[in-house]
């Protein structure tokens, strides 16, 4: 069953890289959660571009803006499913791309492009 649902969320997470037009980025095995700011919205996602020696290259947090400061805790990525299971379609996102959505299921795509930032936006049902 571990499979089957790891084939699934590999699927949504290239269609998602698809409807943007973005390369697909393996993610690696943890990831990084502000677990203080759960349940709020909206929800951010950051993929950073990793340095020498850094690990986590995905940043996830909820609510008010990014200043704000935030305990980030490490998670495995097998794990993000039951903690938040609406970022992990985006996880193949490449580096220096990001998403956030709202409470009413709107989201914007961002992604760093010719030393500026691209955003896109789909409205979901």
């Amino acid at each position: 069953m571990e499979k089957n649902r790891a084939s699934t969320q590999q699927d949504l997470q290239r269609e998602t890289c698809s409807t943007y037009g973005l390369a697909e980025v393996e993610p690696e095995e943890m990831v990084a959660i502000a677990f203080e700011t759960l349940g709020k919205y909206p929800l951010h996602g950051e993929r950073v571009v990793l340095g020498k020696g850094e690990k986590i290259s995905w940043y996830f947090y909820c609510g008010g803006s990014a200043e704000q400061s935030r305990q980030f805790k490490p998670v495995h990525v097998a794990h993000l499913a039951d903690v938040l299971p609406e970022v992990v379609r985006f996880l193949r996102m490449p580096p220096g791309s990001g998403f956030m959505i709202d409470s009413a299921g709107h989201e914007e795509i961002w992604v760093e492009r010719d030393g500026g930032i691209e955003v896109m936006k789909i409205e979901r049902e």
